[in-house]
């Protein structure tokens, strides 16, 4: 049976002989056929300059994140500003209807229950209207007095003799 790098079997040196050139190359540890071909020509400018570009690339995600939620913020503070100069717009409204004195007797009607002197002051409630929101003051009613021994003793007689 031959060697794979096709000598004969034994040392070659041993014999004295040089061994073939393919031995050679095989104990050689400088850089593969592949290595070389790749570092030759321009190939490892252009793998230097797309790693250049992937790491610029990742330098900026982050600085453009920044910008983007920068962005979303000035939009929401401008909806915000939107909405809160709408509101201030219809507080002067208000305040100009505020300045009129018929506009302030109906609020001190409606709202208040006030009556002029000499008006007599009279509630239509329907029947399935809520008592609370009738008063004009909001005021719950006072809660039933609690009922004491005697009173309870007096009425059981008084139940007891009607009777009979």
């Amino acid at each position: 049976m031959r060697p794979a790098w096709g000598g004969r079997t034994g040392s070659a040196q041993a014999a004295g002989r040089r061994p073939p050139a393919r031995a050679q190359a095989v104990r050689h540890r400088g850089p593969g056929p592949r290595l070389r071909r790749i570092a030759r020509g321009d190939r490892p400018f252009v793998l230097a300059l797309f790693g250049l570009v992937a790491l610029l690339a990742a330098m900026l995600v982050g600085p453009l994140q920044d910008f983007t939620a920068a962005a979303e913020r000035v939009d929401r503070l401008e909806a915000d500003r939107r909405m809160l100069r709408a509101r201030v717009d219809e507080l002067e409204e208000r305040r100009t209807r505020l300045r009129d004195p018929d506009e302030i007797e109906l609020i001190a009607r409606e709202q208040l229950g006030l009556v002029k002197p000499g008006e007599i002051p009279y509630v239509v409630a329907r029947p399935d209207a809520q008592v609370d929101q009738l008063r004009p003051d909001n005021r719950s009613p006072a809660p039933p007095r609690p009922v004491t021994w005697q009173e309870r003793i007096r009425a059981a007689f008084t139940a007891l003799f009607r009777r009979g």
